[in-house]
C-alpha cells in the first residue's frame, strides 16, 4: 500500500513539473579564446615557426652523422648516451664514417670531427693519428685499433655498446635470470661510482653476457651479496664473488670475467677469440688433430689446471684452425701446435717449435717462460737479407722488431707477395716515393712479403699490397684505405708521422699519372690503362665456416 501511494504521487508530480534536459553552452576553440581561458599564443622572437621546425627537423634527418663542433658538443653528449665519434683529415675517412652511421641508424648515434677545423676538439682528446674512431660511452673513452673498414667498425662499435643491464625487483625475476648462464648480478645503488663502472661495462663480444642490477637492500640479503659486490655465474654453473671496489677501470672487470666465465680448458671459437684479443690476458690456443682429440684432452687439462692463473689455455682441431695456424707463422704440417699470445697485445704470437715434440711438460716450461718473457716463439722468415742501400728497406720475419717497432722511426710498411701482379706494377712508384721520404732521416720506407714472413696479431689485412704506418713511440698500426697513388700516400704519411713531412717538395713526376689500381698497370701506356684483374682475396684468419 505504501508503494502504490508513492508510485501515485511521483506520477502526479511529474505531470505537473514536466521534466526539462539540462542543457551546457557549446564549447569552442573560438568560444574559449573569447573568454581568455587559453588566451592565443603567438610565437617568440627565439621560438620558430612550425615550417622552420619542420625545416630543421629535414636537416637533420637528411644525415645520418652529427657534424661535431667545439660549440655543440656538450649538447650531443647530453643527448647520447653512447656516441662514436671519428676525427678525420682526409675524404675517404669522412665517407667512411658517413656510411657506418647510415647501417648504424637507430642502434648509436655518430658524429664526426673535421681535425682541418676543430683544432679544440682535437687538443681536449689528445689525437695525434688521422683517422682516429673513438667510442665515447657514459662519457668514458674506448679506442678502436681494428681496420678502417666498414663492417669491422660496426662490429667492434655494436659489441662495445656492452649487454643491457637488466634491473631485476622480485626473488622471482632473479632466480629466472640466472638460468641461462653466464650471467652477472650486481648489487648496487644509483649514482655511486660501482653503478657508472657496471652501466658502462663493455668489450668486444660480451654480448652473450646478462647483467642484472639489484638496487633492493632486502632482495640483497635474501640472495646473500652484499652492496657492491658482483658475482659471477660461469659458463659451467661455478660461481665467484668479488667487490665491485676492486675494480678500478672497466677493463679490470673484463679482466675478471674472462678469467672465471670460461671453464679452465675451453674450445676456442670467434667471439672468445675476440674477448682474449681485447684484453691483456696472456693465451695459447693448442691444434690438435681431429682424430686425436681424446688422446690429448686429459694433457690439456692438466695444463690448464696448473696454469690457471698465469695462462688460459684454448683449443681447436686441425680441421678447424689449419689456416689460422699458417696465418700466426707455423709450418701447419706438423700437430700437435701451439700458438701463445703474450699479455702485451703489440706483441706478435709466439709459434711452438715444430721440431720440439709436444708434451705436458715441455709446453709446461715454453707456456712459463711466454709469461715471464723468456720464451722464444718459432718465427716464420725469409732469410734476413744482407746490408745494403736500397730505399726501400726488405724487411723480413726476423727483423721486423728490430725496423718496424724501432721507437725513434716513423715507419711505411707496404704488404706484399711476389706473385700479386698489382704489388710488381708499384714497385716503381714505391722506390719514387721512398726516394722523396728517404730526405726525412726519421722516416722509414719497408715493405715485406706476407706469405713468407710471419706477422704480429695486429697487422691486419685482407689483399695485397696493403700499406700500414706504424708512427714513432706508439706503433699502433695505422691501415691506409686511400687510393694506391704517391700524392695521397705522402699525404697519409703528413697525416700521421710525428716529423713534419708535409713540407717535403714532390718531383713533377710523382704528381701525374702515379695511380695504381686494383689491376695491371700497363706501362707501355704511360700508365694510364688498367687491366680490371679481380682483387686475390687473402683467407680468413679462420678457415672453418662455424668460426
Amino acid at each position: 500500500l505504501a508503494c502504490f501511494v508513492w508510485l501515485l504521487f511521483c506520477s502526479l508530480f511529474y505531470v505537473v513539473h514536466p521534466h526539462q534536459p539540462i542543457s551546457f553552452p557549446e564549447l569552442s576553440i573560438e568560444n574559449i579564446q573569447q573568454e581568455e581561458l587559453y588566451p592565443p599564443q603567438h610565437p617568440s622572437e627565439n621560438q620558430p615557426l612550425p615550417s622552420q621546425e619542420n625545416d630543421l627537423e629535414n636537416q637533420i634527418s637528411a644525415s645520418d652523422v652529427i657534424d661535431l663542433t667545439a660549440e655543440n658538443i656538450h649538447w650531443v653528449l647530453g643527448d647520447h648516451e653512447n656516441l662514436l665519434v671519428g676525427f678525420y683529415s682526409e675524404d675517404f675517412a669522412s665517407s667512411l664514417l658517413d656510411n657506418v652511421a647510415g647501417k648504424l641508424k637507430n642502434m648509436l648515434a655518430v658524429a664526426k670531427v673535421d681535425s682541418n677545423v676543430e683544432a679544440i676538439l682535437v687538443e681536449e682528446y689528445d689525437i695525434a693519428n688521422f683517422p682516429t674512431i673513438l667510442l665515447l660511452k657514459n662519457r668514458i673513452i674506448i679506442h678502436y685499433n681494428g681496420p678502417l673498414e666498414e663492417d669491422a667498425i660496426l662490429f667492434w662499435s655494436l659489441n662495445n655498446i656492452g649487454p643491457n643491464v637488466t634491473t631485476l625487483k622480485t626473488l622471482s625475476e632473479i632466480e629466472a635470470f640466472i638460468q641461462h648462464t653466464p650471467v652477472l648480478l650486481a648489487a648496487i645503488i644509483k649514482e655511486s661510482s660501482t653503478h657508472d663502472l657496471l652501466h658502462s661495462f663493455g668489450g668486444t663480444s660480451f654480448n652473450t653476457l646478462s647483467i642484472g642490477e639489484i638496487q633492493d637492500p632486502y632482495l640483497m640479503q635474501l640472495i646473500s651479496l652484499n652492496l657492491n659486490e658482483v658475482r659471477l655465474h660461469s659458463m659451467n654453473n661455478q660461481i665467484f664473488t668479488e667487490s665491485l671496489e676492486t675494480f678500478s677501470t672497466v677493463e679490470d672487470l673484463q679482466r675478471w670475467i674472462i678469467w672465471n666465465m670460461h671453464s679452465l680448458l675451453t674450445p676456442i671459437d670467434l667471439t672468445l677469440f675476440d674477448q682474449l684479443t681485447s684484453s691483456d690476458i696472456p693465451f695459447s690456443v693448442v691444434v690438435v688433430p681431429e682424430n686425436q682429440v681424446n688422446i690429448w684432452l686429459s694433457t690439456l687439462d692438466r695444463l690448464a689446471d696448473v696454469l690457471k692463473n698465469s695462462v688460459k689455455i684454448t683449443w681447436g682441431t686441425r680441421e678447424e684452425l689449419s689456416t689460422f695456424c699458417i696465418k700466426v707463422g707455423a709450418t701447419g704440417k706438423k700437430y700437435p701446435t701451439l700458438v701463445a699470445f703474450p699479455a702485451n697485445k703489440n706483441k706478435r704470437p709466439l709459434v711452438w717449435d715444430e721440431e720440439i715434440d709436444f708434451d705436458f711438460d715441455k709446453a709446461f716450461a715454453w707456456l712459463s717462460g711466454v709469461v715471464d718473457g723468456t720464451s722464444r716463439g718459432f718465427i716464420k722468415s725469409e732469410p734476413v737479407p744482407e746490408s745494403s742501400s736500397e730505399r726501400v728497406i726488405k724487411v723480413v720475419g726476423k727483423t721486423f722488431d728490430q725496423i718496424v717497432l724501432n721507437p725513434t722511426k716513423d715507419v711505411l710498411l707496404q704488404v706484399y707477395a711476389d706473385w700479386c701482379v698489382q704489388c710488381i706494377a708499384f714497385d716503381a712508384k714505391y722506390e719514387e716515393l721512398a726516394k722523396v721520404l728517404n730526405l726525412i732521416g726519421s722516416v722509414v720506407v719497408a715493405k715485406i712479403d706476407g706469405d713468407k714472413n710471419a706477422l704480429p696479431a695486429n697487422v691486419i689485412f685482407e689483399k695485397y699490397p696493403t700499406f700500414f704506418f706504424f708512427p714513432s713511440q706508439s706503433k699502433d698500426p695505422i691501415v691506409y684505405q686511400g687510393s694506391k697513388d704517391i700524392s695521397s700516400l705522402l699525404q697519409f704519411v703528413a697525416s700521421n708521422a710525428r716529423t713534419r713531412v708535409i713540407d717535403v717538395e714532390i718531383p713533377q713526376t710523382l704528381r701525374n699519372n702515379d695511380e695504381v689500381e686494383d689491376g695491371i698497370l700497363d706501362v707501355d701506356n704511360g700508365g694510364d690503362h688498367i687491366d680490371n684483374e679481380p682483387i686475390q682475396e687473402i683467407p680468413d684468419i679462420f678457415a672453418h665456416d662455424e668460426l
